[in-house]
């Protein structure tokens, strides 16, 4: 039997993932793979396939995540895909947010089990969705 896979969505300086690794990883037997969004795309690239046979995969030197694997993905400190300071400043915030639209959607066309799901999460930050189910009690 394979390991599960989970993917964390998160800073490499989190101290809350590193302990939930230790546990998924020794206590559960789970490979866990922590996903830094600033790395993309300058130290991390993806290759993506669409169709019958789809697949998404998301690599560096040092990491590879073959998304069709992955059991769980706990959103937890997302971050933002950060491109070089070579380009000017319009160029930079086009690239930045081109990136994490294609990585969000990348993350999102997966069919898995979401911590801390994107968009519920997006909603639930909002003043007035909050307000309002305050109101329903």
């Amino acid at each position: 039997m394979t390991k599960p896979t989970v993917l964390i969505i998160s800073m490499p300086n989190d101290t809350h993932s590193r302990y939930v690794t230790s546990i998924l990883e020794n206590n559960h037997g789970a490979t866990v793979k922590l996903l830094c969004m600033e790395h993309f795309p300058t130290q991390m690239k993806s290759i993506w396939r669409a169709g019958k046979n789809n697949y998404s995969s998301i690599y560096s030197d040092s990491l590879s995540i073959n998304l069709n694997d992955v059991c769980s993905i706990w959103w937890r400190r997302p971050g933002n895909c950060l491109v070089p300071d070579r380009v000017n400043e319009s160029e930079k915030l086009f690239l930045e947010e081109e990136s994490l639209h294609y990585l969000q959607g990348l993350l999102w066309s997966s069919e898995c089990l979401w911590v801390n799901d994107p968009q519920a999460n997006r909603k639930a930050s909002r003043k007035i969705v909050q307000l309002d189910r305050s109101e329903e009690r």
